[in-house]
């Protein structure tokens, strides 16, 4: 289990993209992962919001999985749109370790993953749009989780053939 902390916006040039109090959004979601609070990203020329945190409890050289919901619902202030096609990068340590799909101004959520060895026993995790595209995507169901070694897969393997053994030859007894 990796523990971790809560995920903090980060804005890049002081500005803030979101919800302000008059949003419209222009997809209707369906069937939200987590039930829970989503967290939106949003972009426009020159200007890509980014979030993350630090996490905590990785074992250097093991694998892990990053894995999380995303959806392109937009939103639509009074004047424009940020409705146009993005996807959702993650990044540790400001390295990118995998990229969602592009996804298209939509109503349902996708699953995505990426993954990445751990250099250390903590990373910073965090979520940006692919694109300065002007758009805004939604995140949800967040995790990290190890991969297991190969060994591990050997080890079970071998477990199993010897309870599938003991079984053949008790009911050959």
């Amino acid at each position: 289990m990796v523990r971790s902390g809560k995920f903090a916006r980060h804005h890049g040039r002081q500005q803030q993209c979101g919800c302000h109090g008059f949003a419209r959004f222009r997809g209707l979601t369906v069937g939200e992962p987590r039930r829970g609070t989503w967290v939106g990203l949003g972009s426009d020329v020159g200007y890509i919001e980014t979030f993350g945190q630090t996490i905590t409890g990785l074992t250097a050289g093991a694998t892990y999985t990053i894995a999380w919901y995303a959806g392109n619902f937009g939103y639509s202030p009074r004047t424009f749109g940020f409705i146009k096609p993005n996807a959702i990068n993650a990044t540790i340590d400001g390295v990118s370790v995998g990229t969602g799909a592009t996804l298209a101004l939509g109503s349902s959520w996708f699953f995505e993953s990426a993954t990445f060895v751990a250099g250390s026993s903590g990373a910073s995790l965090s979520f940006q749009l692919a694109s300065d595209a002007r758009s805004y995507m939604s995140i949800d169901g967040i995790s990290v989780t190890a991969v297991p070694e190969p060994e591990t897969y050997a080890l079970m393997l071998a477990g199993l053939a010897a309870v599938g053994a003991a079984l053949r030859q008790r009911n050959t007894a």
